[in-house]
């Protein structure tokens, strides 16, 4: 699994996003990753988010309690493992007070 580099202001609108947990801003701009820009899909529960770009993959965001976890998989391989590993990683930082 690669490392994925946000940039500040990337991390920023993801950041606000789910601190306010309103996600207008991914709806009507999408989701910028690495320069990137995915198309939103869905949210769950406001702290899991969904989103993908044609040629790039998809990504899935989950929120702990202190954190943002975001992973990428690329075009061509199953999101719904993505979003299982995403979602260990989160629930075990959640456990962890994090």
């Amino acid at each position: 699994m690669e490392e994925e580099n946000l940039s500040t202001d990337e991390a920023a609108a993801i950041a606000r996003c789910f601190k306010s947990q309103d996600f207008t801003a991914f709806i009507a701009n999408g989701i910028y990753c690495e320069g990137v820009k995915y198309n939103f899909l869905r949210e769950e529960d406001k702290k899991v988010v969904y989103a993908k770009r044609k040629g790039e993959g998809a990504i899935t965001l989950q929120a702990s309690k202190t954190a943002i976890v975001i992973a990428h998989s690329p075009e061509g391989s199953q999101q719904g493992n993505l979003n299982k590993a995403v979602a260990v990683i989160a629930e075990y930082l959640e456990s962890s007070g994090m």
